[in-house]
């Protein structure tokens, strides 16, 4: 599995336990507390994945935390954690914490963007949903 916690998580633990009000920035490093584009509830659209199980529901919160969700009902979420973007490289990387199904096949490290209410990944993928829900999308996301 290529999954772990990162440095990241603890940051995240470390905030929590500061009582950090502040959001994740876009990680640019030029000082503006902008939030990072990538904030907000994302989804794939069934047309873009034919013959695979598109992602209805991926969440990326203002606090640094992010969920997978393939199959929505009430409060499940497939997997969860932290995450850290960079918007002038495309750095993204997620660290996940725990669920009640983690993909074997995720990579949760690599490039993502953002245009025209679009995230896209290169290299990052988020897995494969169980055998039962269909074969993984690699399409975009849309808001």
């Amino acid at each position: 599995m290529r999954w772990g916690l990162g440095v990241s998580g603890g940051a995240i633990a470390l905030c929590a336990l500061a009582a950090c009000a502040t959001a994740p920035t876009d990680g640019a490093g030029d000082g503006a507390q902008s939030i990072s584009p990538i904030v907000g509830r994302w989804r794939q659209v069934q047309a873009d994945c034919p013959g695979a199980a598109p992602i209805p529901e991926l969440i990326f919160r203002a606090d640094g935390r992010f969920g997978v969700t393939w199959t929505p009902f009430e409060t499940y979420q497939d997997y969860w954690g932290g995450w850290t973007y960079n918007s002038s490289s495309g750095a993204l990387t997620l660290s996940v914490d725990g669920g009640n199904y983690i993909p074997s096949d995720g990579v949760p490290a690599g490039r993502a963007h953002v245009a025209d209410d679009v995230l896209t990944f290169e290299t990052l993928s988020l897995g494969s949903p169980r055998p039962e829900v269909g074969a993984r999308c690699d399409a975009p996301f849309r808001r």
